[in-house]
């Protein structure tokens, strides 16, 4: 049995836009999208990052499907965090609490990792500022996450 078998069509949607708004969020912090934020999301697309079964299951649906969905993707940002609360329930009801946060970890190591691609001066300093350490603690929340560190 796959993952996308216990969830509505709807659902299975929704889940596939998870990885676009954590992407769109994380690199929107500093309001300035570059080639290494891309290059994070682009290592998870290709399936070269550690990831969640869920995840895993989920990105070439993704991949394939984000031309289509594109709108419901790129959304307004304030939008986001209503549908990050709607997928932890989502999740939290249709499978197990081990797997919910295992896919929840993958989706704040994406913003992690999106987080630390750039920033610093001159390569020197704190990569992460604290807008993107806000950010990430409220993916967490949004997400009724752990908190990556």
């Amino acid at each position: 049995m796959s993952y996308q078998d216990l969830f509505t069509e709807k659902e299975w949607r929704t889940l596939q836009c998870v990885p676009w708004w954590v992407f769109y969020t994380a690199a929107g912090t500093d309001r300035m999208l570059d080639l290494k934020e891309i290059g994070v999301l682009l290592a998870m697309l290709s399936g070269k990052t550690e990831m969640d079964p869920l995840t895993r299951e989920i990105l070439p649906h993704s991949v394939e499907a984000l031309a289509e969905r594109q709108a419901q993707a790129t959304a307004d940002i304030g939008a986001y965090w209503v549908r990050l609360k709607e997928v932890a329930d989502i999740l939290d009801q249709k499978i197990t609490p081990p797997q919910a946060q295992d896919f929840k970890a993958t989706m704040l190591r994406l913003a992690h990792g999106i987080a630390d691609a750039s920033g610093g001066f001159l390569g020197f300093g704190d990569k992460v500022s604290a807008g993107e350490k806000s950010v990430m603690r409220d993916l967490a929340f949004a997400l009724r996450a752990t908190e990556i560190k």
